[in-house]
Parts: C-alpha cells; sequence; structure tokens
C-alpha cells in the first residue's frame, strides 16, 4: 500500500487471532513497510495479533496459508487500513524550543548570581578567617659554622707538599 503525503495508515485488525489450526505447516501474516530498515513484523496462527499498528511508510501485507486440522474452518482475516493526518505544527514547536532555550538560560544566570553573590558575602563577612603573611619576629640565635669552602683544594696542595701520591697504596700481601 502507498502512503498518502503527510499521512500514516493505521493497520487494525477485526479479530485478535486468526481463528485455524494448521495440520502441516503454519499461517503466516507478515507486514513489511518499504524502507531499509522498517519493522518487520511476522505474525503466526497461534499469536495474538494487535489490535493496531502504525506504519509511516508504504508498506505489504502478505498471508500464508496452511493445510487446516479441520476442512471446514478456512483462513479468514479481516482488517482495515486507515490514513490519518499528520500534524505537524511548526509554531507549536517553535514554541517549545524557545521555552526550553529560555529555561535553560534561567537557569545559567540564577546559579551565576548565586555563586557571584557566595563569593562576595565570603570576603565581606567581618567572620572571615583571613590569613595574611606576617615575617617571623622572634629572637634567633647564632647561624651555625660555615665549612670553609676550599677544603678539598687544600688537602690537594697539602699531600703534593708532603710528596703523598694521590692514589691509594696497594694492600699489603
Amino acid at each position: 500500500m502507498v502512503m498518502p503525503s503527510k499521512q500514516f495508515g493505521k493497520l487494525a485488525f477485526a479479530k485478535d487471532r486468526m481463528a485455524i489450526i494448521c495440520e502441516t505447516g503454519r499461517a503466516f501474516i507478515n507486514i513489511k513497510e518499504q524502507k531499509s530498515a522498517g519493522p518487520d513484523i511476522v505474525l503466526k496462527d497461534y499469536d495474538t495479533l494487535p489490535s493496531s499498528i502504525n506504519l509511516f511508510y508504504p508498506f505489504w501485507l502478505n498471508i500464508s496459508n496452511c493445510k487446516p486440522k479441520v476442512w471446514s474452518k478456512k483462513l479468514q482475516i479481516q482488517f482495515s487500513v486507515m490514513f490519518i493526518q499528520i500534524e505537524s505544527d511548526l509554531t507549536t514547536i517553535l514554541i517549545a524550543a524557545c521555552s526550553a532555550i529560555a529555561a535553560v538560560i534561567f537557569i545559567i544566570g540564577v546559579a551565576v548570581y548565586c555563586v557571584r553573590k557566595k563569593d562576595t558575602s565570603g570576603l565581606a563577612s567581618p567572620e572571615a578567617n583571613v590569613d595574611v603573611y606576617q615575617p617571623f619576629q622572634g629572637p634567633m640565635g647564632e647561624p651555625p659554622p660555615v665549612p670553609p669552602l676550599n677544603r678539598i683544594n687544600k688537602d690537594k696542595e697539602l699531600n703534593i707538599e708532603l710528596n703523598i701520591p694521590a692514589t691509594h697504596s696497594p694492600p699489603p700481601n
């Protein structure tokens, strides 16, 4: 079935069951929208039929029969397709979008106001506990002794004057 422009189809079954018992095989109803990712609905003879299915693209309906157990029982399915107008009111969509944007801006504004108010009230409060750096004012003792800077050079000079080799002598045998 082809869908008219700006409409969708509402497929409805008259009964909730196929009312057939198969001797061999199964009775099927296949409903497929002609869209690459459209739903593929397969209903078997023992399944409960849905009251209605909304289909938004052209679709096909295929009914396959089986050999019934009782010869007098035949597969009979009554269904209807109603075409319903799709309502896409652009003004409703625009009003909803603008309302959502306004709500987000309002929430951000309130959050910024509260954060700034909290920061300024914390600095202006007489109870605010703010430390200021104060250098040490206490008594100072004698500074520790400083080692001579040229001690290594003095040791080398002393070894040279006494003719002591700079390397260690080999250990005795």
